[in-house]
């Protein structure tokens, strides 16, 4: 979920700054799954928690209007960006908050307050905001899909030395509005294959989104084939979802068959990155973001095997 405007790079230069940690030792945090997308406890206040979810693939943190009202939250300033059906959807800037999590606590300097309901409809729960990917500017993070765990250490404290592999990430957190990326490799058959860069989402149920602009500037657009739609929530209601099957994705060693995900009709994308990877492909690994060493570390789990679900809707 990747909500566009004009400010929102402004806005973006200012939020790795923006948040401020206290207190240096890790926590753990348990990980409600839902549509294998994480979701997680934390508090506005140090006495009642609410669910937020963990989107590494959201520029920016959001609040729900209802949960912003709870706590007297004012909208200060207002924006707006274009949805996917070119629809005008708004945003508003509110004071700094301070997030509770299992005893440690975030200050946020620049959270947005947004209508989140139609999050509320695809996970069927409900929801108090959006913890952003600007956590990581400050933390190392580890996300366990199969124990249902989320682990996060200050940058500086932790070093990864699991069993894993170790992903580069290819673009700067800055040029990629703060979500991390990771290469893949797309084999449409025995002839037509080619490595791209894909943001991780893990808001995203789905195992990939990808652009029409990515088949066009490969030469390999009449090669693809829509195998049919699924049903959308988007922040301006439902939408329909063309849907495609990749014959093998390959991250790294691993090699992924017949995979399901979503195809976006946009020609003319020249961003530097070719979609996103979703909790699909995801919930496969124990993943660990390391801003520190610009790296991404994929430990494989028992569901890593397994078939990609149809998502057409019969």
């Amino acid at each position: 979920m990747r909500p566009k405007s004009s400010v929102i790079k402004l806005i973006l230069g200012l939020c790795f700054l923006s948040v401020t940690f206290f207190s240096s030792a890790h926590a753990s945090i348990s990980v409600t799954l839902k549509r294998n997308i994480p979701l997680i406890k934390a508090g506005i206040s140090p006495f009642k928690e609410h669910m937020f979810l963990f989107d590494t693939g959201s520029r920016l943190t959001y609040l729900g209007e209802k949960i912003a009202l709870m706590y007297d939250l004012p909208k200060l300033k207002k924006y707006q960006f274009m949805s996917k059906s070119n629809k005008p959807v708004a945003y508003f800037k509110t004071n700094p908050i301070k997030l509770h999590l299992k005893g440690k606590q975030m200050i946020f300097q620049y959270p947005m307050i947004m209508n989140i309901d139609f999050i509320k409809s695809k996970i069927n729960k409900p929801l108090a905001g959006i913890i952003g990917c600007e956590v990581f500017a400050r933390y190392i993070v580890e996300l366990n899909y199969r124990d249902k765990s989320f682990e996060f250490w200050p940058r500086k404290e932790h070093k990864y030395e699991g069993p894993g592999t170790t992903h580069p990430m290819p673009l700067q957190l800055a040029v990629t509005n703060g979500a991390p990326s990771i290469k893949a490799t797309l084999h449409l058959n025995e002839k037509d294959s080619f490595e791209c860069v894909f943001l991780i989402d893990s808001g995203k149920s789905s195992a990939f989104d990808l652009s029409l602009g990515l088949f066009i500037a490969n030469n390999v657009d009449k090669k693809i084939k829509i195998a049919g739609s699924t049903k959308r929530y988007a922040e301006d209601g439902v939408i329909e979802k063309s849907v495609i099957k990749i014959p093998e994705i390959k991250i790294g060693p691993y090699s992924f068959k017949d995979v399901y995900g979503g195809l976006d009709q946009n020609k003319n994308d020249n961003k530097p990155y070719a979609g996103y990877i979703g909790s699909e492909i995801l919930k496969r690994f124990t993943v660990t973001f390391d801003p520190e060493s610009k790296n991404i570390y994929l430990e494989p789990n028992k569901d890593l095997n397994d078939s990609f679900p149809n998502p057409i809707r019969k």
